[in-house]
């Protein structure tokens, strides 16, 4: 794979069964002596559990020495930096899927990166990275974790199914719609709906459109030619103006649309999968 492939980054898709509530497993296996190698994991309104095998990671230069971390969903690029030995295993979780595996709403989660001993997060996960290490190959830990995560998410599918249409909807439209569009696909009161998406997405529901707009915008400003500029995407993605456009894109992604665009032309910024 181009993305990533430094680390050694690979993916796998999900059991059907869960399928619903995950978007992909993926390893990290490598030896990294460039901890100044830096990757940027933009926020797709979802989250992680990662388990580690190996030496530490490090997000936004925390270093992260434990076995098992959650992540909750970002509201912000993240910088992740690796050295050393790195042996690692995640889950990417669609957006709202986390409000089954921890004990707290997912807004008191967000641009949050935790420990599965942390109050917030569900016990049964504490164990889980000792039991995983002993498991010599990728795809026996993968049906490891796909054994034990199904009755969880099978136990909460009428919780979790409550606004999926709705985040179904947003991303099909890569978040270009309005608050009212989205009541009909929940049969639920505005606040009824708000509440239950900080409980479960842990942003608002505008919140999440502006973040999965930028996921459009980064596909368009790495597609498109440079002929296209930066105010025709913005027109093409349903901002008011350019300066609208490059405000929300500033805000999610830490940079200007067009300091984007050049970084992905020249090659100097990697451009991560999520994880």
């Amino acid at each position: 794979m181009g993305q990533l492939a430094h680390l050694g980054f690979k993916r796998y898709p999900p059991a059907k069964s869960l399928s619903p509530w995950i978007d992909w497993f993926w390893q990290i296996n490598c030896v990294s002596d460039n901890q100044s190698q830096t990757d940027f994991m933009h926020p797709d309104g979802g989250s992680g559990l990662i388990f580690n095998f190996a030496d530490p990671l490090h997000f936004n230069r925390v270093n992260r020495s434990e076995t098992a971390l959650i992540n909750g969903p970002a509201l912000n690029s993240t910088r992740f930096n690796v050295s050393g030995y790195v042996d690692a295993l995640g889950i990417r979780f669609k957006p709202g899927a986390l409000s089954a595996l921890v004990n707290a709403p997912v807004s008191e989660l967000k641009n949050e990166c935790l420990s599965v001993n942390n109050p917030c997060v569900s016990p049964i996960f504490i164990h889980w990275a000792e039991q995983l290490a002993e498991l010599k190959t990728t795809q026996a830990r993968i049906r490891w974790v796909e054994k034990r995560l199904l009755p969880l998410f099978n136990q909460e599918s009428a919780n979790l199914g409550r606004i999926s249409p709705a985040i179904a909807l947003i991303c099909r439209s890569s978040g270009d719609l309005e608050l009212a569009e989205l009541l009909p696909e929940v049969n639920l009161s505005q606040r009824q709906f708000e509440r239950l998406c900080l409980y479960q997405l842990g942003m608002t529901a505008k919140k999440f459109c502006r973040i999965r707009r930028t996921i459009q915008a980064r596909h368009l400003l790495k597609t498109q030619p440079v002929a296209f500029n930066i105010a025709d995407i913005a027109y093409q993605l349903g901002y008011f103006d350019q300066a609208h456009f490059t405000h929300e894109f500033k805000q999610i992604i830490g940079i200007t649309p067009g300091q984007f665009r050049n970084k992905a032309l020249n090659s100097s910024l990697a451009l991560t999968h999520q994880i």
